[in-house]
């Protein structure tokens, strides 16, 4: 096995029609982990930060509503535009905060960021008892969408049209990847193409496959 390296290496070096490539593989080598001037832990820290940052940053560049500047406090603001921008890049995000932070309004004013900048259209998933609620909002906020309950996600989803962002609330409720109305959700969200927004104040209940069911929905296994 050796020799046979050995000589698929020479042929390869050998060959008349190889490229000098001794400056790159130096950078190369310079810019990796081998080479003898590391980063301080200092400047390691930045970059993480730099990193970390990067959809808040990205995020600056949408323009919240005027319908809802004057309803949301700076935390709500900033996490919006977080928000869309992850959407956007990543397929979906979570929106995991406690009881009483108005989840709700930051995803309506998320959708509607998405609506004007993107020209996205929400579909909403919810329990039954939030369904009016969340059809109350649409057409106070002129959000071009439809709520359906989870009891009618795999009667309905299937002969649905297209929506481009799908805000799933209370998804702790879709914490079980073996349900009926799991499967729906994720049929529809892959066959379509679909965005996510995930919203629940308890995201994590027995075990960290219940987090990972949930934004399976829009990511890869």
């Amino acid at each position: 096995a050796t020799a046979k390296l050995a000589t698929w290496f020479e042929d390869r070096w050998d060959d008349p029609f190889s490229l000098t490539i001794t400056a790159e593989i130096i950078d190369l080598i310079g810019e990796s982990w081998a080479d003898d001037h590391q980063p301080s832990p200092f400047e390691v820290y930045l970059k993480v930060c730099y990193s970390l940052s990067q959809d808040a940053r990205d995020g600056m560049g949408y323009v919240l509503p005027a319908s809802m500047s004057t309803l949301l406090l700076d935390y709500q603001e900033s996490a919006v535009r977080t928000l869309a921008r992850r959407i956007v890049r990543r397929r979906g995000t979570m929106l995991g905060d406690v009881v009483g932070l108005g989840k709700t309004l930051t995803a309506v004013a998320t959708a509607l960021m998405l609506q004007a900048a993107e020209d996205y259209s929400t579909l909403v998933l919810c329990p039954k008892n939030l369904k009016e609620m969340w059809e109350e909002h649409l057409q106070e906020y002129d959000i071009n969408g439809r709520v359906v309950p989870y009891s009618m996600v795999d009667k309905v989803l299937p002969e649905l049209k297209r929506f481009n962002l799908v805000i799933c609330d209370e998804s702790h409720n879709l914490r079980n990847n073996a349900t009926v109305v799991y499967d729906a959700i994720h049929q529809y969200i892959r066959t379509n193409g679909s965005k996510v927004l995930l919203l629940t104040a308890t995201p994590y209940n027995l075990a960290f496959q219940d987090v990972a069911n949930q934004i399976g929905l829009y990511l890869d296994e």
